[in-house]
């Protein structure tokens, strides 16, 4: 019996773009595109800004670009830039149970890729085994939260005291690899050295106290730095730990998992893609545990007419994960409006265009502050039980007094979720034309017209272009 490294070598090595299903060759454009959006609009908020200065500084050959700008730097350099755009926002897809992946590992495969030469269909590819990976490592770790069913905390949604985000710079690794042309051996080495250099499991720790700053749950930019790194190393000749994901030392047990079920990861390897089955996309840049109760806030004030200064009061009852922790009335950063319900729900009150939502001039405006003061957040009785029942779901209620009438919204489900082969309406799936106006609302500072023209439709037939750097022509100035 193959020990997991081996097989998962074997998977990323032996799979080309003829064995893609045709659902993950799509899936792996829209990802593409909506990442690319979202690094440009990262590029208006501080933690953009800094980390492009840095990449600058850094410097290195012109291998890579920095997206929406006109800098050629190293192809490392160009990832970190890149990296922290994408994940600046938060307004990047959601891929369960990995959570993130694509800011930790896209900004590496399209700065490899454009140093490389590669082709669309290479960077599909690179970009299908760079999600697919990671997914599957996260299936064997020990679950990111649970429902309590018996004993004295019975009812309680409960977390790891340890949650990171290394999986994803192994599937990073793997992605530049393909693109770099690895064989199976420096493959295994740059897997190696990937997995001695993941970060440290942080998100347990800001999750509960959010006093990281501009981090959030670890740094997307250093992550896809160290993916390119790790890979370069090993074209190099530089070796590294070629066992590193097996046994009872292995990656999991370093990364702080309780548990690790390997036959989890490789089940139906090569023939059940995972990276499709629960993936969806944001409509709101912010932590994607608000939406659903932003979605029920929407449906009343849109539904009902109603403007902020007919509103009186706003509660909601939402996941146990956002409201221990998302009330403050008082914010100071873009990264605090990202995770602050009241905040969301004052922009949406407001009409401010989604991409406008993390403007410092509206986080600091009073009436967005005096409105915030209204919304009150508490976890919802039923959230625990119903997500046991069905993990898919992700109950909210939303109730608005206003006029001397009381108005109530619950929902189940997160517009834009979507989760292949599970009880989920289909109609949830954001369709391409949707993933397209993002992405032209999210270029729109950035870019000229013909450009933002241009991108959506080359993106979505990326397998025809033979050089990717024709589309990082297109994402810079």
């Amino acid at each position: 019996m193959k020990e997991i490294t081996q097989e998962l070598l074997d998977f990323i090595l032996e799979t080309r773009f003829d064995d893609l299903p045709e659902t993950v060759v799509h899936e792996s454009k829209r990802i593409i595109l909506d990442s690319i959006g979202c690094a440009l609009a990262g590029l208006g908020i501080d933690k953009g800004k800094i980390s492009v200065a840095l990449a600058r500084r850094l410097g290195g050959p012109p291998e890579a670009s920095i997206i929406g700008m006109g800098d050629r730097v190293s192809c490392a350099s160009a990832a970190f830039a890149n990296g922290e755009l994408v994940h600046a926002l938060d307004a990047c897809n959601i891929m369960l149970p990995a959570l993130h992946v694509s800011p930790y590992v896209l900004a590496t495969l399209l700065a490899v890729a454009e140093y490389r030469g590669s082709s669309g269909k290479e960077l599909i590819l690179a970009t299908a085994l760079a999600h697919e990976v990671p997914t599957r490592l996260r299936s064997g770790i020990e679950k990111w939260r649970k429902y309590v069913s018996e004993g004295p905390d019975k009812g309680k949604v409960t977390y790891p005291a340890v949650m990171g985000y290394g999986v994803s710079m192994i599937g990073g690794t793997v992605g530049a690899g393909r693109l770099l042309k690895l064989n199976h051996d420096k493959m295994a080495h740059a897997i190696g050295i990937a997995g001695y250099n993941v970060p440290a499991p942080t998100f347990g720790k800001w999750s509960r106290t959010r006093t990281g700053g501009m981090m959030k749950f670890a740094s997307a930019g250093w992550v896809c730095h160290a993916e390119v790194v790790a890979a370069l190393l090993a074209q190099m000749g530089y070796t590294g730990d070629q066992t590193v994901l097996d046994g009872e030392y292995g990656f999991w047990r370093f990364y702080g998992s309780a548990t690790w079920d390997p036959d989890a990861v490789t089940e139906k390897l090569g023939e059940d893609w995972r990276m499709t089955r629960m993936l969806w996309y944001k409509p709101y840049p912010a932590c994607g545990i608000m939406h659903s109760a932003l979605d029920c806030f929407a449906t009343i004030i849109e539904e009902n007419n109603l403007f902020p200064e007919d509103i009186e009061e706003v509660t909601v009852w939402a996941d146990p994960a956002i409201a221990a922790r998302s009330q403050d009335k008082e914010i100071d950063c873009e990264i605090d409006a990202q995770f602050n319900v009241p905040y969301a729900c004052a922009a949406k009150a407001y009409r401010i265009p989604t991409e406008n939502w993390q403007d410092i001039d509206n986080i600091r405006e009073q009436k967005i502050k005096e409105f915030m003061h209204k919304v009150s957040l508490q976890p919802h009785p039923n959230f625990g039980k119903i997500m046991q029942e069905a993990p898919q779901v992700r109950i909210a209620k939303v109730e608005v007094k206003s006029k001397g009438k009381t108005f109530v919204e619950e929902g189940l489900h997160v517009r834009g979720h979507f989760y292949r082969g599970l009880t989920y309406p289909e109609e949830a799936r954001q369709s391409d034309e949707w993933l397209v106006n993002k992405f032209r609302r999210n270029a729109a500072k950035v870019l000229p017209s013909y450009k933002i023209d241009k991108v959506p439709q080359e993106t979505l037939e990326l397998e025809k272009m033979e050089n990717v750097s024709e589309l990082m022509k297109l994402v810079t100035i």
